[in-house]
């Protein structure tokens, strides 16, 4: 057994490089593609266009495992089988499963390793790989907002903001309601503008109306300056959520999420929390192209090559095409969890895969 493993890998593992490094060069062409008009327009120098396509290999080569995982799986297999390869050990009573294990293994190893990879290379260098392509662009990114309405964690603490200054880390034409537990305004502050200082605002030309202590009546009093800690949510609170989670590693993520939450941004919280799931799921993307592929390497006995890479394709596309329906279908209709939406592609697929393998020809 331990040889006919060794032979299986020994086909295998030249077919997976080479077709990781098929996908990979397909995907940097795509990227380059796309773009070249833009940098040329730009009069981009050619260093900056490696070093923009340098800094996407780690983002391809992740992107490329599934389906380079499938085509080899189901081209090695396909191989075996138009040979009559396969057959031959079938018909020595090895079953399927445990002649492709070390295949399946491997996925499974391949996931593991695509999720740290993910987190700590590929986050970092498509980051810079963005951050270098927006600047040869000309493209600016700018975190100033407009008619901002937030709240603080517990909600007791309203915030509108007509325009916030993310250069000078200013506030212009604010309103800020205070509410006492029973959800009653105990005080309202209006202010021209107020700027960051010290880890807190310092608000300026203020109103501030204040409700005394017997409820009966509001006090207004008018202040050149004005500071009260419980006014205190960062700066980041206010930009523009422009920012993109799949530049994020997974801790800044979690940050990012409970961020929005705080500030009252339900739908981009939600958005960016089904892409915070999917990266979990899709690093398990490897574990089920490894059952469908051995389920689907023994079909095809003519045009190994060809239906071995339209099938790698076709499935990939599915898979990511389902997903995207589920986490929009999730996001959409409120009685659908996002752990659901996020999860659903990964167990159907798992599913379909378990079956197309008992199925198989054995």
């Amino acid at each position: 057994m331990k040889y006919l493993h060794s032979m299986l890998l020994k086909l295998f593992i030249p077919t997976f490089l080479g077709a990781v490094t098929f996908f990979v060069v397909l995907l940097e062409v795509i990227d380059l593609f796309s773009n070249i008009s833009n940098y040329i327009n730009e009069d981009v120098p050619l260093l900056v266009i490696l070093q923009i396509v340098f800094f996407y290999i780690p983002k391809a080569i992740n992107t490329s495992l599934p389906m380079a995982l499938l085509f080899s799986i189901s081209f090695t297999l396909g191989n075996l089988y138009s040979n009559n390869e396969l057959i031959a050990i079938f018909a020595s009573g090895i079953k399927l499963f445990r002649f492709v294990y070390p295949l399946i293994l491997f996925g499974l190893i391949l996931s593991i390793f695509g999720f740290y990879f993910d987190d700590k290379v590929v986050i970092q260098t498509y980051s810079k790989k963005n951050e270098l392509q927006d600047r040869a662009l000309s493209r600016v990114k700018s975190f100033d907002n407009h008619n901002v309405a937030l709240t603080n964690k517990d909600r007791s603490v309203i915030y509108y903001i007509k325009y916030y200054n993310d250069t000078k880390k200013s506030l212009s034409d604010i309103i800020i309601i205070e509410r006492d537990i029973r959800n009653r305004l105990i005080q309202r502050v209006d202010a021209k503008i107020a700027y960051w200082k010290n880890q807190t605002w310092e608000f300026q030309d203020t109103l501030i109306y204040k409700l005394e202590d017997n409820n009966d009546y509001f006090t207004v009093t008018n202040r050149a300056k004005y500071i009260n800690n419980k006014y205190s949510l960062t700066p980041e609170s206010f930009k523009d959520p422009i920012k993109d989670i799949s530049e994020m590693d997974l801790e800044t993520s979690r940050k990012w999420i409970e961020l929005l939450k705080t500030t009252g941004k339900t739908h981009r919280a939600m958005e960016d929390y089904m892409e915070y799931l999917k990266r979990y799921t899709m690093t398990l993307t490897p574990l089920i192209v490894a059952f469908l592929s051995c389920a689907l390497g023994g079909k095809f006995k003519k045009n190994v090559l060809l239906m071995s890479l339209l099938s790698s394709l076709s499935i990939s596309v599915c898979y990511y095409v389902f997903q995207m329906i589920t986490v929009e279908v999730s996001l959409r209709v409120e009685y659908i969890p996002p752990l659901m939406g996020a999860w659903a592609p990964f167990i159907l697929f798992t599913i379909i895969g378990l079956v197309q393998f008992k199925k198989a020809k054995t």
